[in-house]
């Protein structure tokens, strides 16, 4: 068995000084391979850092966008059911309308006839009460309109927030 002593002793030494310096491991190649790998590392953190801002904010974005699809869903309900409610009032008015203009023609022939008016089948008070009923109801439809409106606008103005979020400066680094 030849020692490594034996095997190296018996080399020329131009030839040892060769591997010698391929060996050398303090030179500039090593230096420059710290540096990247320091770069890379720091790159590789800033990375992972933004990687979970963006997460955190795409989970706040995906709640806050369900909690407006829920809060105009409500919107939508209470609007379809003023608007039932509205129609409802309208008809309401009609048919009171008419049994008015009837109640007030029979009234007109019985004292043409001579006869004695017949009573009205409702007061002004009553009819008072049926318009403002009517007023207030499209109040509230105005209003759940209103809050449609907002609740689109705000909706539109978080997809352009989204929007500016992905064109800010975090991206051109």
């Amino acid at each position: 068995m030849v020692s490594l002593f034996a095997e190296v002793s018996g080399l020329s030494p131009d030839l040892l000084t060769d591997m010698d310096d391929g060996a050398d491991l303090q030179g500039d190649a090593l230096e420059t391979l710290i540096a990247e790998n320091a770069q890379l590392q720091e790159a590789r953190i800033a990375l992972d850092t933004a990687r979970r801002h963006l997460i955190n904010r795409v989970e706040e974005l995906s709640e806050e966008r369900e909690s407006l699809r829920m809060e105009n869903e409500r919107s939508l309900i209470e609007l379809r059911s003023s608007q039932m409610q509205l129609k409802e009032a309208e008809l309401e008015i009609l048919r009171i309308r008419q049994e008015f203009k009837e109640s007030r023609r029979s009234s007109e022939e019985g004292e043409a006839e001579g006869g004695l008016p017949r009573t009205q089948r409702f007061t002004r008070a009553e009819m008072a009460r049926v318009v403002m009923e009517r007023n207030l109801y499209k109040e509230r439809l105005m209003e759940l309109q209103e809050a449609v409106r907002r609740t689109e606008l705000l909706r539109a103005s978080r997809e352009e927030q989204a929007i500016q979020m992905k064109k800010s400066s975090f991206w051109k680094m």
